[in-house]
């Protein structure tokens, strides 16, 4: 009766061990870091293009940060979220007249494109594409 107590105590400890070969679940990757200064365009099929610069902070997978459009011609503030290589965001226009707009964009090292949709009180509706680099 000894000898089999003996063997089922090794089992026992041994049996229940993680292995260590099993792997673990990939960790989320990291959002894409958008902070900093980005200068481009934003255009429509019915609007000329116009010179753009986003000026963006970043906190995790949170984002905030100001928008001037033709320097000086349309401000505000924008605001999203980062996740993996995308940027979503809302941008509210302040100056010359009000405006809201929401939109995405697709994030690669230092250049970014996306698009938008909104409208403004002096402009009204608005689709457009942007292009930015930092």
């Amino acid at each position: 009766m000894r000898l089999k107590i003996i063997v089922l105590v090794p089992l026992l400890l041994f049996g229940c061990k993680k292995n260590k070969d099993s792997a673990d679940p990939s960790p989320i990757p990291s959002p894409v870091n958008v902070a900093g200064v980005w200068n481009g365009s934003l255009g429509s099929s019915t609007a000329p293009t116009r010179a753009l610069v986003l000026t963006l902070a970043q906190t995790g997978g949170s984002m905030t940060g100001t928008f001037n459009i033709n320097a000086g011609g349309a401000t505000g503030t924008v605001s999203g979220s980062v996740s993996r290589n995308t940027l979503t965001f809302t941008a509210t226009q302040t100056t010359p007249c009000a405006g809201s707009f929401t939109g995405d964009a697709d994030v690669s090292g230092n250049a970014m494109d996306g698009t938008l949709v909104g409208t403004s009180i002096c402009g009204g509706a608005f689709n457009g594409a942007f292009f930015v680099d930092r």
